[in-house]
Parts: C-alpha cells; sequence; structure tokens
C-alpha cells in the first residue's frame, strides 16, 4: 500500500537525481549555494553529451532500454500570476531548462514538477 508522503509525491519512485529548492545538494557540495548546486546538477543531467536516444528509450532490448531510461525531475518554483519570477534558486535552472527542453540531454528528464511549460521555456 502507498503511504501518503508517496502518493503525495508523483516521481517518489524516482532513484534519479531531483533537483529542486527543497531538495538539499549540499553534502555533494559542500560550500556552494543550493542554486548553484542544482544548475551544476541540471547542467550535467542535461548535458546532450551520450545523451539517450529515442530509439535506445523505446528499445525492445530491457538492458538498451534501462540504462537509456529518464531519469531526472526537475521541480522547480515558477512565475505565477502573484510573481513576476521564479524564486531566486530555481531561476537559474528554470533558465537553462528553457534553453535545453528541445534538445536531446532533455530525454532525461522523467518529470517536470511546479511548472507551467509555457512559462519554462519562456524564462
Amino acid at each position: 500500500s502507498l503511504t501518503s508522503g508517496f502518493a503525495d509525491d508523483v516521481f517518489a519512485f524516482c532513484s534519479g537525481p531531483r533537483v529542486s529548492c527543497h531538495a538539499p545538494l549540499r553534502p555533494y557540495f559542500r560550500e556552494a549555494p543550493q542554486s548553484q548546486c542544482m544548475f551544476f546538477v541540471a547542467m550535467a543531467m542535461l548535458c546532450e553529451v551520450d545523451a539517450p536516444t529515442a530509439e535506445h528509450q523505446s528499445s525492445d532490448d530491457p538492458a538498451v532500454a534501462t540504462a537509456a531510461e529518464a531519469d531526472l525531475v526537475l521541480s522547480l518554483c515558477s512565475p505565477d500570476s502573484r510573481d513576476t519570477e521564479a524564486c531566486h534558486t530555481c531561476s537559474p535552472t528554470l533558465k537553462l531548462w528553457s534553453r535545453r527542453f528541445g534538445t536531446a540531454g532533455a530525454r532525461r528528464v522523467l518529470g517536470l514538477l511546479g511548472v507551467d511549460p509555457e512559462v519554462a521555456i519562456a524564462a
């Protein structure tokens, strides 16, 4: 059965990286601000070098498909009707996503939470 915490998070099953202002990455980056940590992880994951292809992700070979599976979750604050900008921590990563969403590296993204896709593209 699902616990309430698990049920509230549609990507709780994801074992890959989660980039969010609410998911501290500091144990890996001792002195860097959270916004820089988030940007670094997102930049590395959205890189087009060795990005999975659509063919690999839909392969009939389970090993190939699993290796190419999307596993990055971006959970970002975005502009809404009250604010004109994303939160200071999420803003650099949101801008990066707006530049990388149409690239091969974007195939690594399993989920995009808290961001209206049209706002993310325009960021």
